[in-house]
């Protein structure tokens, strides 16, 4: 009998067939005496990948064979222990010095016919192709852009240390990269910028949510920037560090209040640049909270600059306890407050942020999700040619919203086919469920012409808005505060009687009613 190869190629790291010699050609269970092919390596469960110029070890443990070779690409990979492109051991390392997906070969020779898997073969080889991807070592590069004070391009800065790139006070730098290796995380240590670090993992470098990074400058002073990539397995990692990189000058710009949110209980005001804390005059600032048609007037016990932070001033109060149902209101009258480079800040007046979270994982607008997260519950018994898909056409913000569209006699609805909760639903607290909807027409009358934007498990806490109310062709805010009564996994929308629909800025929130006594 002619001497036949069978070649398999093989995209999994281990091989483990059963191959058993025989002289007969009825089949024979394998016994103690079978040869076995066995083949292992060391990145068996990580994609047999390898770094270039890192080793990666296969091991041939099969029984009964009589010779083995393991050949390479010729000029790329390299055997340790012959220094060349082929070996005959049973364990080695082998090396390759190009990234890519390279074919490692393992021919082995048993001398007689074998069986696979219970199969009798003719041949008394076997020979095996294996892929090994190869990765290139992680490498980084950061490119920098000066904005100017309405954002656009202004200069590229200098990427090198000792750069002393300026940066007036309060304005902002982008970032860009570009990598080698694919590195699985990216991290930005920046000082004296706002935000000072800055995390990004796998899904936002494959989403291109990295792509440009910006960030403020709001201190005077000299800065360094430290930008890593780093790939966890096969181990990667490149650092780039720029030692007195920033010098950030100080600034005639007008002063901006970059955000005015709640902080346990306190109320912080975040400027564009760093304060002189001996300009704050409590007597500037005056607070109002409105609750359900009553005024407050909170007695405040003092207002500071934050400790590390002299951009921004924090407002504590003496006894009063904020809630996120309050409008809390700070007015403030130009006076002596100005900046660390001597800029006055003017006069304002802005609504405090609460900032709860949305706790809805497609956060509201949709644009994470897609149609097939969204399933049909046919509650009348019949589908009615009903739809509700997921659309890029129309929208109140981004791209995306959820469009119904209901038959007359029917009507459409979705249910989340995924767990739609960025954290559990606590049971017995207060939420408000809420959300934007456009509609352009609807059959039928009464109360039941409705939407609902429900709880499973509590279906009488419904937020309902009848379409009498509801005017067409405009976005429409309805909205529900309600008692959760057990743990929730699933938000359930409805469209009854007929009509078109468009759904967007979904939210669930911790609500938090202020006693009123």
């Amino acid at each position: 009998m002619d001497m036949k190869k069978l070649l398999k190629y093989i995209s999994v790291a281990t091989i483990a067939l059963v191959i058993v010699s025989s002289c007969e050609d009825q089949y024979e269970a394998p016994g103690e005496t079978s040869k076995n092919l066995v083949v292992y390596n060391n990145q068996t469960n990580f994609g047999n990948q390898v770094q270039v110029n890192d080793s990666i070890t296969f091991a041939d443990v099969s029984s009964g064979v009589i010779s083995r070779t393991w050949t390479l690409p010729e000029n790329i990979g390299t055997a340790v222990s012959t220094g060349t492109s082929m070996s005959t051991a049973d364990l080695d390392y082998f090396v390759f010095s190009e990234p890519g997906k390279h074919e490692v070969k393992l021919s082995l020779d048993f001398g007689e016919p074998f069986y696979i898997n219970g199969f009798q073969q003719e041949e008394t080889s076997y020979d095996s192709l294996i892929i090994v991807d190869v990765l290139d070592s992680v490498r980084l590069t950061i490119t920098g852009q000066r904005l100017d004070k309405d954002g656009n391009v202004e200069s590229s800065l200098d990427m090198s240390t000792g750069a002393l790139n300026e940066v007036v006070s309060s304005r902002s730098v982008s970032y860009s990269y570009t990598a080698t290796g694919e590195p699985a995380e990216l991290i930005y240590m920046l000082d004296g910028s706002d935000p000072a670090r800055v995390d990004y993992v796998a899904a936002d470098l494959e989403a291109g949510t990295a792509d440009v990074t910006t960030v403020k400058y709001k201190k005077v002073g000299t800065y360094d920037a430290v930008f890593l990539a780093r790939r966890t397995r096969p181990a990667g990692i490149d650092t780039v560090v720029f030692r007195d990189f920033i010098k950030v000058v100080p600034s005639s710009d007008p002063v901006d209040l970059d955000a005015l949110t709640e902080v346990d209980n306190k109320v912080e005001l975040n400027f564009s640049r760093e304060m002189d804390a001996t300009t704050i005059n409590p007597s500037d600032f005056d607070i109002l909270i409105e609750n359900n048609g009553i005024e407050i007037k909170p007695l405040v016990s003092s207002i500071d600059l934050k400790a590390g932070e002299q951009n921004v001033v924090v407002i504590t109060f003496s006894e009063e306890t904020l809630y996120n149902t309050d409008t809390v209101t700070v007015d403030f009258t130009a006076g002596s407050l100005m900046t660390s480079d001597g800029v006055l800040v003017t006069d304002f007046s802005e609504r405090v942020d609460f900032g709860a979270d949305n706790l809805l994982e497609v956060q509201g607008g949709f644009e994470g999700s897609s149609s097939s997260n969204w399933g049909q519950v046919y509650w009348n018994g019949a589908d009615l040619g009903q739809t509700v898909s997921v659309v890029t056409d129309f929208a109140r913000t981004g791209s995306n919203s959820l469009k119904f569209v209901g038959l007359d006699g029917g009507f459409a609805e979705a249910l989340n086919n995924t767990d739609p909760f960025g954290s559990p639903i606590e049971a017995g607290a207060q939420y408000r469920l809420s959300g934007w909807i456009y509609v352009t027409a609807a059959t039928g009358a009464g109360t039941f012409n409705q939407i609902g934007l429900f709880i499973p498990e509590d279906w009488g806490t419904q937020a309902e808005t009848t379409f009498s109310s509801v005017s067409f062709n405009q976005w429409h805010q309805i909205s529900k505060v309600f008692n959760a009564s057990s743990i929730s996994t699933y938000c359930y929308f409805r469209l009854l009687d007929g009509g078109t629909l468009w759904l967007d800025d979904v939210e669930l929130r911790l609500w938090e009613p202020r006693p009123m006594n």
